[in-house]
């Protein structure tokens, strides 16, 4: 059997100790933003409860679904943005991606400037009582009866929403919250092909008066995981699963946006200078990049660190860093050993892609050592609902599919045993 070089990885988590301090190192990583349910300060349009803040750069994000005889099912993500503002007549204006007109917000009443009139109508008026109808100009042009609704909508603190229904060959209703602006849409088709669509706020971006950025996040964050390094030839290799609780994995929507890995070896008091390799993320899933090491410097036993980041397409882009503090170190070493460069860093249970599935998902897991292994379904019961696996498995990597055709929709537990080693993880099939 031909001998081929392998790299023997020893790897743990340290803080790293080297002429790149810790600080030094995460001023280079991308500037996203982790997460939070609150991330914002207090401004004067918040103050006054605008129902539509506006200032250029301000930013709104839905998920928007839509379901029709004709075309069926669909789910993707719509976007509204502040883009432009002008002096017209002495006031301010505001014109938005989706508005073909100028408008402007004064005292709860919108008002829409007509390019070809030159003349300035009142449009939606938040003053007027629920269940009232009366003529707005909107920002389609024209006029239009609606009809002032409320109902008590939850986004990021904010429970005062106001909306207006109308009609033209579809009803529709649209509500704004105060402090927020649009937080949702609602249109049922009145003729064929009959259905529905859906626009619910997910997060906004908004520049107060200080020029200050109101970040009103989703809360969700990429999620990482660092499977395999081997040895290639075509180098270092690092196989990563990278995914995003807002993929839409029917539409084949990926959420992430890029990501960076950073490295760089160290032997005693010396070390490289920092590298960076980044990558557009296309897909969510199990990915494999190249890292370029200097393989002189391994043989010499210079041990290698490694940093990984993965940011998104939210409005104020969120960062997931793997591991969240310090390095991934390497302790690396060139062997003369036959055939395995694809043995497994550990034990591991990947999350099952895709996930939502219908029917069919698969599940990654990869062992260490040989040994016994179960791999089983669950229902949240705790009944047991399929065996996977359940026989000794050499150390390896490993893929199984996991088939719910004649399950209800639900939540699902899979968990994995091999020697040890025991892990869980949730699934949901949505029919």
């Amino acid at each position: 059997m031909k001998a081929i070089l392998l790299l023997v990885l020893i790897f743990n988590i340290v803080i790293a100790q080297s002429k790149h301090s810790q600080n030094e190192t995460l001023n280079i990583l991308p500037t996203g933003e982790k997460a939070t349910l609150d991330d914002r300060t207090i401004s004067k349009t918040e103050q006054d409860g605008s129902y539509y803040p506006l200032e250029v750069g301000n930013k709104w994000m839905f998920s928007r679904e839509s379901n029709s005889v004709y075309f069926g099912y669909y789910k993707d993500y719509r976007f509204i943005s502040i883009t432009d503002s002008a002096r017209i007549d002495g006031r301010k204006y505001f014109k938005s991606d989706e508005s073909g007109s100028w408008f402007r917000y004064e005292d709860d009443l919108i008002y829409v400037y007509d390019g070809n009139t030159h003349q300035e109508y009142a449009g939606i008026n938040f003053n007027i009582p629920t269940d009232s109808s009366y003529n707005a100009y909107l920002f389609t042009g024209g006029t239009q009866e609606v009809t002032n609704l409320q109902r008590s909508f939850s986004f990021f603190g904010s429970r005062s929403s106001v909306g207006i229904e109308f009609f033209t060959s579809s009803r529709i209703e649209q509500y704004w919250g105060k402090n927020i602006g649009p937080i949702r849409k609602y249109e049922q088709e009145g003729a064929w092909p009959y259905g529905y669509f859906t626009s619910k706020l997910i997060s906004c971006l908004q520049i107060n008066d200080d020029g200050d950025t109101i970040y009103y996040s989703h809360g969700k964050n990429p999620l990482i995981s660092l499977n395999q390094i081997k040895l290639s030839l075509f180098g270092l290799q690092s196989k990563l699963t990278v995914s995003h609780p807002l993929d839409i994995i029917a539409q084949s929507f990926c959420f992430l946006d890029s990501i960076f890995i950073y490295h760089y070896l160290k032997k005693a008091d010396d070390s490289t200078d920092i590298s960076m390799n980044s990558k557009k993320v296309n897909n969510s899933g199990s990915i494999t990049y190249n890292i370029d090491v200097d393989e002189e410097l391994l043989n010499e036993g210079y041990e290698l660190f490694i940093k990984y980041a993965v940011t998104d397409k939210s409005l104020k882009q969120h960062t997931t860093f793997h591991p969240e503090i310090g390095w991934l170190k390497f302790n690396l070493s060139l062997l003369d050993i036959p055939d395995d460069l694809n043995r497994p860093l550990d034990y591991s249970l990947s999350e099952n892609y895709p996930n939502p599935f219908n029917p069919e998902t698969k599940i990654s897991y990869s062992l260490k050592k040989a040994g016994n292994v179960e791999l089983i379904v669950y229902d949240v019961l705790g009944n047991e609902v399929a065996k996977l696996v359940n026989e000794h498995k050499p150390a390896g990597s490993y893929e199984v599919s996991f088939n719910g055709e004649n399950l209800p929709s639900g939540v699902y537990i899979y968990r994995i045993k091999a020697g040890s080693f025991s892990q869980c993880r949730k699934m949901i099939l949505l029919k």
